[in-house]
């Protein structure tokens, strides 16, 4: 009960998911339930759990590998698979239907190649980029960027044995955190998801980067554009130094 308040007393989760209502606080919620079910080895209703929280939104996708590779044997993994398409092909049915996929394709396109805000590695790789070729180079960048984390993730799940669930929870917020550094977009409310998982694997970086975020608003407050990007700068200058300082164990959860 004590570490579920790092989550439901969190200020980030009380404004944005409770306050703005984005929807992050629903497939949470859901993801949180279907990893619950599978640690009781309720794997039907796991999955319906799963295909609701994708429903939701198509963040928990990126976490199917881990838990396909948590299930074993092979025809545990494969039943549970197909339950999660099965439950998704009935959810997302009036939707695929209607559904233009040239358009889907044209948003997923704008998202890695036009939005930018409080990016980490992508701020840093447009400035070498401008200096080189003098203008944003975001639609060679973001591509790169994501094939980059798509890379990171799969190497370490094939170095990974996932045997228990502590270790599925620490290969989530090991992808999380990645598409994060090397998203083009991240809003505060992103970093409600690993808030959730520090109530399992607590981790200090993470507690602070959802305190540190808000700098990101500095956006709509200052009129120039160096003043917001030093507030990203100190932002994730924080974060990465309590990393470090957390990887060689200088600081550590009591």
């Amino acid at each position: 009960v004590g570490r579920a308040m790092i989550y439901f007393l969190n200020p980030l989760v009380l404004i944005e998911l409770m306050g703005n209502a984005h929807f992050e606080g629903m497939y949470i919620c859901l993801f949180l339930a279907c990893l619950y079910f599978i640690d009781r080895q309720r794997l039907r209703l796991s999955s319906f759990m799963y295909a609701l929280a994708v429903a939701c939104k198509l963040i928990p996708l990126m976490f199917l590998p881990i838990v396909l590779k948590y299930l074993k044997p092979s025809r545990i993994r494969w039943s549970y698979l197909a339950g999660v398409v099965a439950f998704n092909v009935i959810l997302f049915s009036s939707f695929i239907m209607g559904l233009d996929f040239g358009n889907f394709l044209s948003s997923l396109n704008l998202y890695f190649q036009t939005f930018e805000f409080n990016a980490s590695l992508y701020y840093l790789s447009r400035y070498a980029g401008q200096l080189i070729t003098g203008y944003n180079q975001i639609w060679i960048i973001g591509p790169m960027l994501a094939a980059g984390a798509l890379a990171m993730m799969l190497k370490r799940l094939f170095q990974t044995d996932i045997s228990d669930i502590r270790e599925l929870f620490e290969l989530s917020v090991f992808f999380f955190v990645v598409y994060l550094i090397s998203a083009t977009t991240v809003h505060p409310w992103y970093i409600c998801l690993p808030i959730a998982f520090t109530v399992f694997r607590p981790r200090i970086y993470l507690l602070v980067w959802s305190f540190t975020i808000v700098f990101s608003y500095s956006l709509y407050a200052i009129d120039n554009w160096i003043g917001h990007y030093s507030w990203i700068f100190i932002e994730y200058g924080i974060v990465a130094i309590v990393y470090i300082a957390e990887r060689k164990k200088l600081i550590g959860w009591a």
